[in-house]
């Protein structure tokens, strides 16, 4: 007789399932392994921004993976229990312990503590949060998805939802986590279901249109990481790089949710399984590694180690033993709010972890809300300060031999035509504006890419993107307006120099010859190229091997090939350099060692390589070159000075043998008519040699504009003259100016790799072997009323002076520009800097000691500002009586140690509207900074201080002109005509005059209670 199992009820049944353990997907957990990898080793290569294959490869992991990540965590929120309060709280916990680390790091080593700010990528549990609490109600509504959509590219257009509580990317990267949790379980299912032939298939095309989807965006917008990271737009076009970044990160997902494997697999299930335990923990060995070994690694080395670091971190953190740890950790010390009753010692001690971080991190509050953008200052206050030349390098850069170098000299079809008189051909405009430049160096190297064949031969013909075969030849007055423009030297070893023949070539040197011009790179004969392959120079008391070289040269539609220009028969003509998987490679390579090695035989002081190489139109540069760079250092090449790429591209220095190498890649086209891609962004290159050591020193870059006019033709315009000369800024529009900052951010970021607005806009820009460093200021030229002011006075009679203060003092917002900078040099003896962001009247007391440290004979003290735009009773002055009492206290404390010291107070700096640190509107910020500054000079009255009040001189300049010249945001002056402006205000503002009866009387009504009390009333209802 068989038997029968009675089937379940229907409760009994759904008991059972509930009871059942719930299977999990392996398919999924592959899903988070390959996202949870890309985290890990994402943060390994963003330990070096300056290597820029490793910060391309950074920026492609960032398109997608926090965009998928957010994708895969709203897919398992969609039941209740993901949602519930236990799971918010286990979240809650995890971010106040782990992110609370870093913050009592900061707080340990004296740096920024941030509250409002997530450190590194603990902002992701911010987001879960939010997420997960309105993720319920939100996807009820029909629309919530598009709508998602509208608000992640909106957010952009808010300049203060930065990382702030994470709420810039919590809403852009929302849509995300919504389409997730929107997608059908069963979508989900399916996925996991594809066979594997279709899954290897389909994931190699979309693997392959993902990475073209990436690199061509890339090319094409020149996203950086605050696009990836979703930070506030900075111009209108960046709504459509996050776009574009948004469309790539839908690819990229469905990417990847067909192409990871649905099997089990050993190591790689488990860690993806135990992704939280990685995420929450892979960041701490990230920044050992970054401290130890990143800052000395190349970009092949770094590749290879970050790829080994990251396997070793998912093994060691991705393991059940660890996860189970972690996750025994999060339930017990969640049980504390929860109240689920977890009992014992581990649970004892879980939550007395969690009591312990919470009250560290709420005792580090009080600084911390000076710091934070949150708290009282703006995110301005830690901008960038740029490191500054020292005394002795500065020195040394301005006395030294200047190698100058200019990209591509080239005439599209319409520059010919531009430059025609009617009777002739001239093209001196085309070099007004950087003439000055050229001239002043000791050698001025060009790349002439074209030829000077003659009218019979037919000019120029082609502007790029006319769809016209491209051909370059040039008038010859073109070779002479190179000459008359400073041009020592010219490279012909280029893609064009065979673009009118043999005939061509030869006669272009005759006329580069004839106008005074040494040309290198190609040759009438092969006993002209044997002779005169090493180009042997003189400039200054400097003496140079010149070598040049092309990586091959057109032919029609096409090109020669390597064996026609290696040993076939134009091999005589140039010098080629071929690609590494050419057959000619170990040819070509033996033969440009024996050059440098012949080069160096000659009794220079340096060897100059000029290679023609480079994607076109890349600001990135290619296998080719790196390559290449490697040999010609190796071989013995101090100066490597390329172009062709028609883009900016970075500048290297290295130390090779001893010997201190620059690699300048590409400064871009000198000037032409084609500006699409870029071209009109380039940079004329002044290589520095000391004069003493005869040594590569550093670099200066002069960032220009191209442009042209309807009847004139285009010209190089260094960005600082387009500010600085009024005749030439009058032909700039408004919308023209919009560009200039793009290229100037374009130029400096490229080649110095550091993005620099017109605020930062000098006549040049440094860089020695350790990066960009910032020069000394325009010094201010005092006029007859500054040399009798206050300042003056004191400053002719004090030689060692300490200036003291918050922000402006500082330079923090202006890349670290202080406002004292253009009056420096009046300064006879040490002079100091003792400031801190920031800063207010009570703050500063704690730098009291170290002001004193200084010795100084006279202390220039301007703060006060921010107790006034803050409002903070935990680090401000509230009254004007406080604030006086706390210079009193500082006075006082210097004294202790330095009993002669004497003190000039300069007024609390003035803010306009739209300060976003302060909750005062500008009027009532105003009248509260006209009480302090009242008080301020009764005080120095009283107490014999010098006092000064800059403020009516700048707010005549600020409220009448336009305030981006002189101010960064509402409160910081911009680094050139900003703290010109401020500076001389505060030289030429009237010495104080008032008794200190006088002052007491004039600020007494500021200081009586009813008044104060009001104030202090609406500034309360205002918070």
């Amino acid at each position: 007789m068989k038997h029968f199992k009675e089937p379940a009820a229907p409760q009994q049944a759904t008991v059972m399932a509930q009871q059942a353990p719930k299977q999990r997907s392996a398919y999924w957990d592959n899903v988070k392994y390959f996202l949870i990898l890309l985290v890990v080793l994402g943060h390994f290569f963003y330990s070096r921004e300056d290597l820029r294959p490793v910060t391309f490869a950074t920026l492609a992991i960032y398109t997608f993976h926090m965009p998928a990540f957010a994708f895969v965590s709203g897919y398992f929120s969609k039941s209740e229990r993901s949602r519930s309060f236990p799971q918010l709280v286990r979240l809650a916990v995890a971010y106040v312990v782990f992110n609370g680390i870093f913050l009592l790091w900061a707080a340990y080593r004296g740096s920024d503590v941030f509250v409002t700010i997530p450190y590194y990528s603990f902002w992701y549990l911010i987001c879960i949060i939010a997420w997960r609490f309105t993720v319920g109600r939100f996807a009820e509504f029909k629309v919530a998805l598009p709508l998602s959509i509208v608000f992640a590219l909106l957010i952009g257009f808010a300049s203060d939802a930065d990382n702030a509580f994470a709420f810039g990317r919590m809403v852009a990267f929302y849509p995300f986590f919504l389409a997730g949790y929107l997608m059908p379980r069963n979508w989900g299912e399916r996925l996991s279901k594809i066979s594997p032939i279709t899954r290897v298939l389909g994931g190699l095309i979309l693997i392959a249109a993902t990475a073209a989807a990436i690199w061509f965006s890339y090319r094409w917008l020149h996203f950086d990481y605050d696009d990836v990271l979703m930070g506030p737009y900075e111009r209108m076009l960046d709504l459509r790089t996050r776009a574009v970044i948004l469309g790539i990160a839908c690819l990229a997902i469905l990417t990847v949710l067909v192409a990871t494997p649905s099997a089990k697999i050993p190591l790689i299930t488990t860690i993806g399984k135990n992704s939280l335990a990685v995420y929450l923990l892979h960041r701490y060995i990230v920044l050992v590694y970054e401290r130890a070994y990143a800052p000395s690694a190349n970009a092949t080395m770094l590749f290879a180690t970050s790829a080994v670091a990251t396997l070793v971190v998912l093994a060691l953190l991705g393991n059940d033993l660890v996860a189970n740890l972690l996750n025994g950790f999060l339930d017990k010390a969640s049980s504390l709010i929860t109240r689920s009753g977890e009992r014992g010692l581990l649970a004892f001690a879980s939550k007395a972890a969690l009591v312990l971080v919470t009250a560290a991190t709420a005792l580090a509050l009080p600084y911390a809300m000076r710091k934070s953008s949150g708290g009282s200052s703006s995110s301005t206050d830690y901008a960038p300060d740029y490191a500054r030349l020292t005394v002795e390098e500065e020195a040394a850069l301005n006395d030294s031999y200047t190698i100058l170098f200019a990209g591509d000299l080239v005439l599209l079809e319409d520059q010919v035509r531009l430059g025609y008189t009617g009777s002739g051909y001239d093209f001196s405009s085309v070099f007004e504006y950087t003439k000055p430049y050229i001239e002043q160096a000791d050698l001025a190297i060009g790349v002439f890419e074209g030829v000077c064949a003659g009218e019979e031969a037919g000019y120029s013909s082609g502007n790029f993107d006319d769809a016209k075969p491209l051909w370059m030849n040039f008038p010859d007055e073109f070779a002479k307006a190179v000459a008359d423009a400073g041009f020592d030297m010219v490279t012909t070893a280029d893609n064009h120099f065979l673009d009118r023949g043999v005939e061509g070539a030869y006669r272009t040197l005759d006329v580069l010859e004839g106008v005074g011009i040494t040309p290198v790179g190609t040759y009438r004969s092969a006993e002209d190229k044997e002779a005169n392959r090493v180009r042997v120079v003189e400039a200054g008391g400097l003496k140079l091997a010149v070598l040049a070289y092309t990586y091959g040269a057109n032919d029609g539609e096409g090109s020669f090939s390597d064996g026609d220009l290696v040993d076939g028969e134009y091999a005589a003509l140039t010098s080629v350099i071929v690609d590494p998987k050419s057959s000619y490679f170990a040819q070509v390579r033996e033969s440009v060692y024996d050059d440098i090695e012949y080069a160096r035989t000659l009794g220079c002081d340096l060897v100059v390589v000029l290679p023609h190489w480079g994607t076109q139109f890349s600001h990135e540069t290619d296998e080719f070159q790196e390559t290449w760079r490697e040999i010609f250092l190796k071989a013995g090449a101090d100066i490597i000075l390329g172009a062709h790429s028609h883009a900016t591209q970075p500048i290297v220095f290295e130390e090779v043998g001893g010997r201190q190498t620059i690699t300048v890649y590409s400064p871009g086209n000198y000037c032409d008519v084609y500006l699409d891609q870029d071209v009109d962004a380039s940079a004329l290159v002044e290589v520095r040699v000391s004069k003493e050591s005869k040594q590569v020193i550093g670099c200066s870059i002069v960032p220009q504009w191209c442009t042209g006019t309807v009847t004139d033709n285009y010209r190089g315009l260094p960005i600082y003259s387009i500010l600085t000369d009024a005749e030439l800024a009058s032909e700039i529009s408004s919308n023209d100016m919009v560009r200039v900052e793009e290229v100037h951010k374009l130029v400096t970021s490229t080649m110095m790799g550091t993005s620099l607005g017109l605020g930062q806009a000098r006549e040049r820009l440094y860089m020695t072997t350790a990066g960009f460093r910032r020069a000394s200021v325009t010094p201010l030229e005092l006029s007859a009323t500054a040399s009798k002011g206050t300042l003056a006075t004191l400053l002719a009679s004090m030689p060692n002076v300490c200036f003291a203060g918050d922000n402006v003092t500082a330079g923090s917002g202006n890349g670290g520009y202080g406002w004292y900078e253009p009056i420096e040099s009046l300064v006879t003896g040490e002079l100091t800097n003792v400031s801190e962001s920031g800063a207010t009247s009570r703050t500063l007391l704690g730098l009291a000691s170290r002001m004193a440290e200084t010795k100084s004979n006279l202390y220039v003290v301007a703060i006060g500002a921010n107790d006034v735009r803050y409002r903070d009773e935990s680090s401000c002055a509230m009254t004007p009586e406080a604030y006086v009492e706390n210079l009193r206290t500082l006075v006082t404390s210097v004294r202790v140690s330095v009993p002669d010291a004497q003190f000039a107070f300069i007024a609390p700096w003035t803010s306009t509207a739209g300060d976003v640190s302060s909750p005062l509107y500008v009027e009532e910020k105003r009248e509260m900074l006209a009480a302090y500054t009242e008080a301020l000079q009764a005080f120095c009255a009283q107490d014999g201080h010098a006092f000064i009040d800059p403020n009516p001189a700048i707010v005549e300049v600020i409220d009448r002109y336009p305030q981006s010249t002189y101010l960064v945001d509402a409160f910081h002056p911009t680094s050139a005509a900003g703290i010109q402006l401020y500076a001389r205000s505060v030289m030429e503002a009237p010495a104080s005059t008032a008794t200190a009866e006088e002052a007491q009387s004039k600020a007494a009504p500021a200081a009586e209670a009813p008044e104060a009390s009001e104030a202090e009333e609406s500034v309360d209802a205002a918070a």
